[in-house]
């Protein structure tokens, strides 16, 4: 009977949610249902025979799990997914209440979980997952995780509870989550990139990109070959603790490592991505090369969403795939279907104008969505959001861990960039530290109204660059919903 109730309960809090504008019905459902009976995500689940997918780490997960679902969906697959990127236990929660029936029936056949590092722990045993997928290890909300050392141990501590005969697939290019192979007695496999020209050889307090390219893999590395390099989140080696020594590097602490003190080193990737070829905003094409019963197979990939990064969720995604044995010609199919996920890159049209919102929210993040604004030409008109609500992370510290110099390292990028959200001021005088020029900077704390001065800036076919925090980014994208005519957040 109380599982009857809770679900009762949650289906009539999302649709009062939805018909009062109030939301998307895509946590409070979940958190008012585990008040009710606390047990019912695991009373759901366990009715039901589902293939169970976690997504988890620092960024890159509503991407990575859109993908895979677009892809399941492609193979004839009926999915549960919290496609609003609610990844809490009460967005979790939420997502299976609305697939189910009211006797608590769940018709699907499978799950796509994306799971925030710090709830992975207290779901684990309950969704009983077939594979578990970590993308990357990053600072994010300190005041939540701490250094990043903090949220690879909730992940490492979550992984115990992983069942047996599941499989994990790691990010080899990150040191921190490929170390995550031992926290697991289930099977691990890897996916990196491959591409030398993907990555920048290192050096010791230089910008990457005046490092020479180099072809030179982890395995044929002498010691004179490898440059000196610091990155902020993964300087040491997780075996003995000596810093790595990396002989390329495609963003952040992701590229080709070896510790020179014990020999740990990069895993050789069971999927590797190869032949990528950058097309800015348009996307990236490459090929994913991966051995399938004994013999080596390739997919060449079309993708649409633009950055290096995207090249990495998209490649864990049919890492993914593959392991879940879906046909390569369904996986084409799926990646080639997919589109942004709202706010992640994604693309909208108020009139002839256009809107590209790319949600920022750690330092690693934020450098590779500047650097894909600055590959695409000069006078940008940009509207940067910072807020600082819970959801946000109420430590805003991490904005000077921004590489922001890129903005003003070609004084022709910018032609205006509006500071907005509730530490507009704070993001404001980051900017002008950077050296971005104070008469481009316009200080706006309403995000409507900094909405308004960026399209008027703009002749019709130029594109409006959106950059906002989390909090920041449901806002703004309602104010540009009710102007664009866009579908809600939770169904985009």
């Amino acid at each position: 009977m109380r599982i009857w109730i809770a679900i009762i309960t949650g289906k009539i809090c999302a649709f009062a949610s939805r018909f009062f504008g109030r939301g998307g019905g895509s946590s409070l459902p979940g958190a008012l249902a585990r008040r009710i009976e606390p047990h019912i995500l695991k009373r759901l689940l366990d009715k039901a025979n589902l293939t169970s997918i976690i997504i988890t780490g620092s960024n890159g997960k509503t991407t990575t799990a859109r993908m895979i679902a677009e892809c399941l969906r492609h193979h004839g697959l009926r999915i549960i997914w919290n496609r609003s990127g609610a990844n809490m236990i009460s967005g979790i929660i939420s997502a299976v209440i609305e697939k189910c029936s009211l006797l608590g029936e769940l018709h699907a056949d499978a799950a796509v979980f994306e799971v925030d590092e710090a709830n992975l722990r207290y779901i684990m045993s309950d969704i009983k997952p077939l594979v578990v997928l970590v993308t990357n290890c990053f600072r994010d909300q300190l005041d939540r995780y701490g250094e990043v050392d903090t949220a690879l141990a909730l992940i490492r501590m979550a992984l115990e509870d992983v069942p047996a005969g599941s499989t994990l697939i790691l990010n080899a290019d990150d040191p921190l989550v490929a170390s995550l192979a031992t926290a697991s007695v289930c099977s691990a496999v890897f996916y990196g990139i491959e591409d030398p020209a993907a990555g920048s050889a290192p050096h010791e307090n230089a910008p990457l990109e005046s490092g020479r390219r180099t072809d030179t893999g982890v395995d044929s590395i002498e010691p004179n070959d490898i440059s000196e390099y610091r990155p902020q989140d993964a300087r040491s080696c997780t075996n003995c603790g000596a810093y790595y020594k990396y002989s390329s590097v495609t963003y952040g602490h992701l590229g080709k490592y070896l510790c020179p003190v014990c020999g740990l080193s990069r895993p050789v990737p069971d999927f590797s991505a190869f032949n990528i070829e950058m097309q800015g905003n348009h996307g990236a094409t490459f090929t994913v090369g991966f051995n399938r019963g004994g013999e080596y197979d390739f997919i060449k990939v079309s993708l649409s969403l633009p950055g290096l990064y995207n090249v990495y969720n998209c490649l864990a995604a049919i890492s993914c795939c593959l392991v879940l044995d879906v046909p390569r010609e369904t996986i084409e199919k799926g990646i080639a279907s997919t589109s942004s996920a709202f706010g992640r890159m994604e693309n909208l049209k108020i009139g002839e104008k256009n809107i590209l919102i790319a949600l920022v929210k750690n330092p690693v993040g934020f450098n590779e969505v500047i650097k894909t604004i600055a590959a695409e030409g000069a006078g940008k008109t940009i509207v940067a959001c910072l807020n600082d609500n819970f959801a946000d992370g109420r430590d805003i510290s991490w904005i000077w861990d921004v590489d922001m110099e890129l903005l003003a390292k070609n004084p022709s990028l910018i032609k205006s960039i509006i500071a907005s959200g509730t530490r507009a001021e704070d993001l404001a005088i980051r900017l002008k530290y950077a050296g971005v020029d104070p008469e481009k900077i316009i200080v706006e704390g309403s995000l409507g109204k900094a909405l308004e001065l960026g399209l008027q800036g703009l002749l019709p076919g130029e594109t409006l660059y959106i950059l906002p925090t989390y909090t920041a980014m449901l806002e703004m994208r309602e104010h540009i919903r009710h102007k664009a005519h866009a579908r809600e957040f939770w169904r985009a």
